[in-house]
């Protein structure tokens, strides 16, 4: 395994776990908003709006993960060529 692997690795396993967390977090903001829709004393309309921005952001890092996680086995398939 190269430096470049080896850091890769530690970025993946550094990242896969705060990665897990939003998106649970994600999910149960999507549930209280399933639970608890829109009525006349209640606006939901906040909620979605920060739902949709952490959607956003959870899919941006998410990309990043499975693009460092391709560039990982690349690198290792390449050293295994050699």
């Amino acid at each position: 395994m190269t430096t470049a692997d080896a850091f890769l690795d530690r970025l993946i396993t550094h990242e896969q776990d705060p990665l897990a967390i939003d998106a649970r977090r994600v999910a149960e903001l999507a549930a209280r908003i399933a639970d608890t829709p829109p009525s006349a004393t209640r606006s939901t309309s906040g909620d979605v709006t920060r739902l949709s921005q952490y959607v956003t952001e959870l899919l941006r890092r998410t990309a990043k993960l499975e693009a460092t996680n391709e560039a990982a086995q690349l690198m290792k398939n390449q050293d295994t060529a050699h």
